[in-house]
């Protein structure tokens, strides 16, 4: 059956048989292309144009909703609660609400939203993360008590039942496996000996290697750029345009987990370092090792 309308289709640059995927993918392009913080000459029609996008990415992805518009259009497609705020669906990449006990609000979402110039972002940046990883660790503590109050399967359970709740969120085997790597490796690490030592150099090469994956991205990102401006070619210049939005998606997913990364090593050494306690550290330690091994096997 054709579909009534098309706009939202076009707004996120595909067809009206795409997938689920697709939609994903296009929405996640089209949000990165048409975000006011890249249109700072224009950014009334990047703000009404980005509004739109997150518009029919809402009733699109909703498979209730997008047979209602196919059938009816956009005047029977609305969501009974309203739409959600675009920066708000723009911030879903991260996993949304549910991930924020884990690694708090990303710096990255105030600096697309907010037109703050570098210095002030840096400020602002300074502030705010001290009081973070502070929330962060506290949050964190009561997460592990049950383990350390010797309640072991209860604690287990727990993390499972986590695991669930959050793998099916936005990228979120993705993100349990990237905070699950640095529980595991900082758990381990409080281990007495080689091993000890051995986790403590792994954690550090993990980090080496999500910070070098952003500086090759962004490196990748900046030459396609390149590309778009020097080429005369219409076709060829809306084909790089494609391009550098998907490579620009992947910069900015790299430059999250980076923060994720560095937010979660400080908590967690907060976490285990701050007691004055051998033995309170050591089953602090057991507990993340065991938690972040349930968090990077999720499937």
């Amino acid at each position: 059956m054709a579909t009534k309308e098309t706009r939202y289709y076009d707004l996120l640059g595909v067809a009206p048989t795409a997938t689920a995927q697709e939609i994903k993918k296009g929405y996640h392009k089209m949000a990165v292309q048409w975000h006011p913080d890249k249109h700072k000459g224009d950014s009334v029609e990047a703000e009404e144009r980005f509004k739109d996008i997150s518009e029919a990415y809402q009733v699109l992805s909703d498979p209730e909703l997008r047979e209602r518009y196919d059938k009816y259009g956009e005047a029977g497609a609305r969501p009974e609660q309203g739409f959600v705020n675009p920066t708000e669906v723009f911030g879903m990449i991260f996993g949304g609400p549910k991930f924020e006990p884990f690694f708090g609000e990303l710096p990255l979402y105030k600096l697309l939203a907010d037109p703050q110039t570098p210095e002030e972002e840096q400020e602002i940046a300074m502030e705010v993360q001290p009081q973070r990883i502070k929330e962060l660790a506290d949050l964190l503590i009561a997460r592990i008590q049950p383990f350390v109050d010797g309640r072991r399967e209860e604690f287990i359970e727990q993390t499972r039942a986590t695991v669930e709740d959050l793998k099916v969120e936005s990228n979120g085997l993705d993100l349990l496996h990237d905070i699950g790597i640095v529980y595991y490796l900082k758990g381990k690490a409080v281990s007495r000996g080689p091993r000890g030592l051995i986790a403590g150099l792994s954690s550090k090469k993990h980090l080496a290697g999500t910070l070098w994956n952003v500086i090759k991205s962004g490196t990748n990102a900046q030459a396609l750029q390149g590309r778009v401006e020097t080429t005369d070619d219409t076709i060829e210049r809306a084909e790089y345009e494609q391009l550098l939005a998907g490579m620009m998606m992947d910069h900015i997913f790299l430059m999250g987990l980076l923060d994720i990364e560095f937010t979660t090593r400080s908590v967690c050494d907060k976490v285990l370092y701050a007691p004055n306690n051998r033995q309170l550290k050591k089953a602090r330690g057991e507990a993340l090792k065991i938690m972040g091994k349930i968090f990077k096997e999720a499937k």
